[in-house]
């Protein structure tokens, strides 16, 4: 079987007896922001899977105003190792966070008048039709009206409706009623699908989240950008607009009492500039790439997960990677509250004010060696192939592969 490669360069392809699990998420396959979907998908490439990891729709408006997934798409669809890469330009957009009526007029049709067609863009990879459908994205089991052969299995990563407005429920109901199977990634995005959505629980697996441990082991060189940094180092990574600026300054003042430092990976946010200049002692280093952060991580002394108090209801039911990346570090992290945490019960030190998180700085450093264990028993229980297996066993007892 031949197939265009990334440079135009022809491939011989095998054919594979395991089925073609086609992935849909919105995140760019080119983006440093490594999500759950993109491990899977790269973890299934590896187990031998023929795989197609589907981008976000773009349309006409975003082409034409060169915004949204403009830039997505203007990649075109290549290989990236094994995995097909591809994603559809769409006559229709998908207007989710619009109302009711919208989402429910747009949604579909967004996949339905791709050009050229999705079934096309797929077929491309030399794959042929996928046996199986792994979606995020609300208002996406209209794939299943293109592929009405593949079973559709929905990867529940969040509580929508608390950020792209209430419109998007209808999606979900209409996507969670079509959908052979669905997966979560911890007990609380269960419990709101079954009490909200009335799914039963014999129809969700609970993959839960992970870590590539091997990432974490033997000896890392010190990255350049830490050197002249003072430790010990209480250490951020992710989207900076999410921390708490009260509970961050207090974090700041905590640390300096001890000599140490603040650092902060991710992209930057309006806010950021004057609080570095304000404490002189915290560092933004801006965003990094996904293959940097263990380095970066195993030269830090504590983690950072105080989310802003204000914005609450955007952070119900979440389950931060973060958390996984911090324990195979082996970093005692402090944490605002997580509704998943209460299930899960992460060796975490759990802070609400800036008080507390004064005393939890106190209080890490006062025993630290016993926190870190924790942390790294804690993280040898949660890897990303023992995701996987439960994601196959789910395969298997639908007969899908």
């Amino acid at each position: 079987m031949q197939i265009s490669g990334k440079k135009g360069e022809i491939l011989n392809k095998p054919l594979m007896s395991k089925p073609h699990i086609l992935f849909h998420r919105p995140t760019p396959w080119q983006s440093e922001l490594q999500c759950s979907t993109k491990t899977y998908a790269q973890l299934f490439s590896e187990a031998g899977y023929p795989v197609t990891y589907l981008q976000a729709n773009s349309n006409l408006a975003h082409l034409a105003l060169r915004k949204g997934y403009y830039h997505t798409y203007k990649l075109g669809s290549r290989f990236e190792g094994n995995i097909w890469v591809t994603g559809a330009l769409s006559a229709i957009p998908h207007m989710d966070n619009k109302g009711k009526t919208l989402a429910q007029l747009t949604a579909a049709n967004s996949y339905l008048t791709a050009m050229p067609s999705i079934k096309k863009l797929v077929s491309a990879g030399g794959h042929g039709a996928p046996q199986i459908i792994w979606t995020t994205i609300p208002g996406s089991s209209a794939l299943k009206r293109i592929y009405p052969k593949a079973k559709l299995f929905f990867h529940v990563v969040d509580m929508y409706s608390a950020y792209r407005g209430s419109g998007i429920e209808y999606l979900e109901k209409t996507d969670y009623q079509k959908a052979d199977h669905l997966f979560v990634i911890g007990q609380a995005l269960q419990n709101y699908l079954q009490e909200k959505f009335q799914v039963p629980a014999e129809k969700i697996t609970n993959l839960g989240q992970g870590v590539h441990l091997d990432q974490y082991e033997g000896t890392v060189a010190k990255p350049t950008a830490l050197e002249n940094i003072k430790g010990p180092v209480a250490m951020w990574i992710g989207l900076t607009r999410k921390l708490d600026q009260s509970m961050l300054s207090a974090l700041s003042q905590a640390m300096q009492e001890r000599g140490g430092s603040v650092v902060l990976i991710g992209p930057p946010c309006d806010w950021l500039p004057e609080f570095v200049e304000k404490h002189s002692n915290t560092h933004f280093l801006g965003p990094i790439k996904a293959a940097e952060v263990p380095a970066y991580l195993r030269h830090a002394q504590l983690g950072i997960m105080t989310y802003d108090r204000s914005r609450q209801e955007i952070y119900k039911g979440q389950h931060p990677l973060k958390l996984y990346e911090y324990a195979a570090a082996g970093l005692p992290v402090l944490c605002t509250p997580h509704e998943e945490f209460d299930t899960l019960q992460p060796p975490i030190l759990e802070v609400r004010n800036e008080a507390e998180t004064k005393e939890g700085v106190k209080s890490v450093f006062e025993n630290y060696e016993a926190h870190k264990s924790a942390m790294l028993a804690f993280a040898q229980k949660h890897s990303w192939r023992s995701c996987k297996l439960r994601a196959e066993e789910a395969f298997q007892k639908l007969d899908a592969l």
